[in-house]
């Protein structure tokens, strides 16, 4: 053995015992956020203007990984504390997290399958459990995971377009149309200005009084479309929206999507995991395997870390339309190849996601994620039932899910917008809760999404409490 290759392997020694040292070290880190997450002492948020923050790091001194981890949590949002009730981010199970470090030391990329078979293989037994409880035949079914609700409303999107292509090739993109409720999340937006059509043919349809897309405003649409001979390439559904967590109604959705070929798409990203709640599905999901692709977040609501969606089609073909290339140094001439993952995703070097959402199904199992779901869907309605008696605060719509949009109101104070933006920023200045906003018709709602499994009635209610002080403080009355 050559000098320099002694000294390579003194140094991967050197390297092995500091990763052993760092990854004791950091467990206990983590450990104690974890503790101190659940502690009243903590802040949510210790939020900066971003200057100082980039300020900060630009001038920082880091001893080591361990005093850079530190630095890191201290000035970081703490989701797994029970008044983080802002955005749709799930507070990970902490052995999932655990997973990300296999995923990231491990590096197998999934594109194909030689290259990241154990993943590839869990990604397949993954997307059947998906399908199975949508409703889909799996035999006919298929899917995959991707990064993220925005990557995968385009693809499914991007099967619909190829899909209305193949049988009528000659149609110009000026006759290809789009559409969805006015609540739907903007990254359908994105992906139709991703897919270069034009901005007049997406539609965007009004809502009813409970933020559901207007089914009469919808069907007057259609009509309008194909009386000029136009194609309507897909109704997206919500399940639910963003804003409010409204679930669209599906099953007119598929009626009408069934009596007209239309290709209906489901927005599941936050709501889809209800399909794992027998009573939800039910309630919220009647005729959603009739639906031609559907999407779930795995890092909504199945406590899962960003980021992990599964794309489920009903017909398996329809995978394959999305991304049509030619690789020969990586794939075979067929086209229909279910283990390179690469023919149906956009990612090419896709990380070990499936890991994670099987290990969830595999040791908590699937009755544990819709106990789950419908826990945060149950509190929320509570909250809702319990605002809805106080005469200093109302609500915007009955939640049917973990979303609820709702404001502080004062007879005094006529610009009710402002007031309830400046409580909104003191919550953010001050740190203990960290709650977000929305806009409804014009009038300006605190929004929460009861996201943690450690939120409990107590905490919702030390927030009416906290709304009710910063308000005395509102300096405008």
């Amino acid at each position: 053995m050559s000098v320099t290759n002694v000294a390579l392997l003194q140094i991967e020694k050197e390297f092995i015992k500091v990763f052993r040292e760092n990854g004791y070290q950091l467990i206990d880190q983590l450990a104690e956020y974890l503790e101190n997450s659940h502690s009243a002492n903590k802040p949510v948020v210790n939020l900066h203007e971003p200057e100082i923050e980039i300020d900060y790091w630009q001038n920082v001194e880091i001893r080591d990984l361990n005093d850079f981890h530190s630095k890191l949590i201290k000035r970081s949002i703490r989701l797994h504390h029970p008044n983080y009730i802002g955005h749709q981010v799930s507070a990970p199970l902490p052995d999932l997290a655990l997973l990300g470090l296999t995923s990231d030391l491990m590096n197998n990329g999934m594109g194909i399958y030689e290259m990241g078979s154990a993943a590839v293989a869990i990604e397949h037994i993954v997307i059947q459990i998906f399908s199975k409880h949508v409703g889909y035949n799996t035999k006919e079914s298929n899917g995959f995971l991707t990064s993220g609700g925005t990557l995968a409303n385009l693809t499914a999107l991007l099967a619909a377009r190829s899909k209305l292509q193949s049988e009528d090739p000659q149609i110009p993109n000026s006759k290809i149309h789009l559409l969805v409720s006015e609540q739907a999340h903007f990254c359908v937006q994105r992906a139709w200005a991703t897919m270069g059509l034009n901005d007049k043919n997406l539609h965007t349809i009004s809502v009813n009084e409970s933020y559901q897309v207007d089914i009469d405003k919808l069907k007057s649409t259609i009509n309008e479309i194909i009386s000029q001979s136009n194609k309507i390439m897909a109704i997206v559904g919500c399940a639910c929206s963003t804003a409010t967590g409204s679930y669209d109604d599906i099953t007119a959705l598929t009626s009408i999507c069934q009596e007209r070929s239309i290709w209906l798409h489901i927005d599941g990203a936050h709501g889809g995991a209800a399909i794992f709640s027998e009573r939800l599905k039910k309630k919220l999901f009647n005729g959603v395997h009739l639906a031609d692709s559907i999407i779930i977040d795995a890092h909504k609501m199945m406590l899962t870390p960003a980021l992990a969606t599964a794309v489920l089609f009903k017909n398996h073909l329809y995978g394959y339309d999305s991304f049509k290339q030619k690789a020969d140094y990586l794939f075979n001439e067929s086209d229909i190849d279910p283990h390179n993952l690469a023919k149906r995703t956009y990612e090419t070097t896709k990380y070990m996601m499936s890991i994670k959402v099987y290990y969830l199904f595999k040791k908590y199992g699937i009755e544990y994620i819709g106990q789950f779901v419908e826990r945060q869907t149950n509190l929320a309605i509570w909250y809702y039932n319990q605002l809805t008696v106080e005469t200093d605060f109302e609500c915007a719509h009955k939640p049917q899910t973990n979303i609820l949009c709702f404001r502080y109101v004062d007879e005094s104070i006529s610009e009710l917008n402002e007031l309830n933006q400046f409580i909104r920023q003191e919550l953010l200045n001050e740190g203990s809760f960290y709650v977000v906003s929305t806009v409804l018709r014009d009038s300006y709602y605190l929004r929460v999404s009861i996201m943690n499994p450690a939120t409990t009635k107590h905490h919702l209610t030390n927030l009416v409490s906290k709304i009710r002080s910063i308000a005395a403080t509102y300096p405008n009355r």
